[in-house]
């Protein structure tokens, strides 16, 4: 595997990053979040490209309990690549629910109001700032 092929550690988030992230998840429009890992790495894609018709991700959160793993492994390196921060919560569940679905995988968030000190937290432990 070469250098720049090598998959990055994904860190440990802090419980009160992951506990405001879902508060404020919670309280945001539905219109401005894409749900499940093909939406989510589509919109990565997209933002990567510069797609002028398509809004740009300002942030994506990941369920940590994905069964199989391989359905959303893809992604911490691909937001990475697209200087996107992440965060990394502990259940889909939890994830669905503050969206008012039953569970999903992963979310992308295209209006970052809310999420400002969110997006500033988890673009520094993901070494976006560096």
């Amino acid at each position: 595997m070469s250098e720049e092929q090598e998959v990055k550690r994904v860190p440990k988030f802090p419980e009160d990053l992951v506990n405001e992230t879902m508060a404020v998840l919670s309280d945001t429009d539905i219109e401005h979040v894409k749900k499940g890992a093909n939406e989510v790495t589509k919109a990565i894609t997209r933002t990567q490209r510069e797609d002028e018709n398509y809004p740009t991700v300002k942030l994506v959160i990941i369920a940590e309990d994905v069964s199989p793993p391989e359905i959303t492994y893809h992604l911490p390196n691909q937001a990475r690549e697209a200087n996107i921060p992440f965060v990394v919560v502990p259940s889909q569940d939890k994830l669905g629910e503050a969206i008012n679905i039953r569970r999903t995988a992963c979310v992308a968030i295209f209006d970052a109001s809310g999420f400002e000190k969110v997006i500033e937290n988890a673009s520094e432990i993901v070494g976006l700032n560096e």
